[in-house]
């Protein structure tokens, strides 16, 4: 298999490990955030949606070349969109619910 766009599967690479690390950084500090039960179970959630959506959109648009950058043209470019704006629309308040548990707990 000859590979044509080595620059998305570096991509994936570094991608996926970064996020394989924030999910390691939230399992280590998750215990000092003082939050109801339901509010951190949300909060770990939407940042595991995000690793996990934002990677497979890696994933699949170093496998097809589709970039997906707008909600436009193939199937598959547009669910690599899909995948990557809806991670980064959970990922937010996931990390803010984290960051006013750890203030809390202050």
């Amino acid at each position: 298999m000859e590979v044509t766009n080595l620059a998305d599967w570096h991509l994936l690479h570094a991608g996926g490990s970064a996020r394989g690390i924030l999910l390691i950084t939230i399992a280590a500090i998750i215990s000092l955030v003082d939050l109801p039960i339901w509010q951190k179970t949300a909060a770990v959630w939407f940042v595991i949606y995000f690793a996990w959506t934002s990677t497979l959109a890696m994933l699949i648009r170093a496998s097809s070349g589709e970039k997906g950058f707008r909600f436009a043209g193939t199937k598959t470019n547009k669910l690599v969109f899909f995948l990557y704006v809806s991670g980064a629309l959970l990922l937010f308040p996931g990390l803010f619910l984290l960051v006013v548990g750890l203030l809390s707990a202050l």
